[in-house]
């Protein structure tokens, strides 16, 4: 079988590639004894299907699991009693416990779906084993994942009324474009020349018009798609989006590396781990400057204050740091940047409901200016 792969070397570059291999297990021990840390392994075979964890779906494996290991209940059953709910948790929590009986680890049972746990939840577990804090773990990354959940949640719901907004202006738009505009035009239709406003929808209406646009614009957003990584750096540095953003990114920063250490995983080996999932360009210069210094033996004061961080954040981490609260130092600046980014989201939220609803009557208004400028036009002529 032939497998696709995307994996992070021993010095933090990723690496992508395709091996052949008899099974699945089969091309993670290859790339394990390479050295790679897998994030994602996927078959070319359709028969294998991939097994799957949303958001919330990580969320409620990671909470139900700690509830069961905190009444009593052996890993091994608690994950039987998890196999048998509706999927999609059931068939990882199987998959996961079969693994278990065969004598792998959990951790590295869990690194086998990298499609379902990141590389970062993967380290974390497997701190857990280590230190025996396994079931504490768990209950913090459910309520991490669980917040990441609700703040996207909330972004989403946001959202929702501008995009239903300008949907329905553009469905309106395009009724009367290629539907009543055509019909009312023919029937008023002066003996003249039709208005300008008049004329460009009739041609957009054409279809050889318009699925010329529709293409270009299909290729437009696959250009983009090409350049996304160009797309993204820009709106990170855009300055009222950009901001946003990078609030949100460092909220989840510090309560990550909040999770870490109360894990008992030292500084600069929890930002080794946060490197190996998937980051925002941000957080990927952060997290890089942050090991960089570490590694070169400079004070935690000196390391905040190369990262790029707000000074406000260095500052709290500082103090943490020299009081020996530097987790819940950390938890109560992300509980801050949070606020402050639902602030920004909320303002920016305002701003773009009054902008949306002017587009939309200005796209609605030129159609219909468009339609009635013949009947006018008419009504001149005969004198009324």
């Amino acid at each position: 079988m032939r497998f696709q792969y995307r994996a992070v070397d021993p010095r933090g570059e990723r690496r992508e590639g395709a091996l052949e291999a008899p099974s699945r297990e089969a091309a993670l021990a290859r790339l394990h004894g390479q050295g790679l840390v897998v994030w994602k392994l996927a078959s070319s075979a359709a028969e294998e299907p991939e097994l799957r964890l949303g958001g919330r779906d990580r969320a409620r494996f990671f909470l139900q699991l700690s509830v069961m290991l905190e009444s009593g209940l052996g890993l091994v059953r608690a994950l039987g009693v998890l196999a048998r709910v509706e999927p999609p948790l059931g068939p990882v929590a199987a998959c996961l416990q079969a693994s278990i009986e065969r004598g792998q680890r959990f951790s590295v049972a869990m690194g086998q779906l990298p499609q379902c746990f990141t590389p970062t939840w993967v380290g974390l577990v497997r701190v857990g084993e280590e230190t025996g804090a396994l079931t504490q773990i768990m209950r913090r990354l459910a309520e991490h994942l669980e917040l990441c959940e609700v703040r996207r949640g909330r972004l989403l719901s946001a959202l929702i009324y501008p995009l239903c907004t300008l949907l329905g202006a553009l469905g309106v738009s395009a009724l009367m474009v290629f539907w009543m505009v055509p019909r009312f035009v023919g029937l008023v239709e002066p003996g003249g020349q039709l208005p300008g406003p008049t004329r460009l929808l009739l041609l957009i209406s054409q279809p050889t018009v318009f699925w010329s646009l529709v293409w270009l614009l299909l290729v437009g957003l696959g250009l983009t798609y090409l350049q996304r990584q160009r797309l993204l750096t820009w709106l990170w540095n855009a300055p009222v989006l950009g901001r946003w953003l990078k609030l949100g990114a460092t909220a989840e920063l510090c309560r990550s590396l909040a999770l870490m250490l109360d894990a008992g995983l030292p500084l600069a080996q929890g930002l080794r781990l946060l490197r190996l999932g998937p980051q925002s360009p941000f957080l990927e210069v952060v997290l890089g400057r942050l090991e960089d210094r570490l590694r070169q033996g400079e004070e935690l004061q000196a390391v905040f204050q190369g990262s790029g961080l707000s000074p406000f954040l260095m500052q709290l981490a500082t103090i943490g740091a020299e009081l020996g609260r530097l987790p819940p130092m950390l938890d109560r600046c992300a509980r801050l940047l949070e606020e402050e980014a639902e602030g920004r989201l909320d303002s920016l939220m305002v701003l773009l409901e009054p902008l949306l609803v002017a587009f939309c009557g200005l796209v609605v208004g030129f159609v219909l200016m468009a339609a009635f400028l013949p009947a006018y036009g008419l009504l001149l002529e005969v004198g009324l």
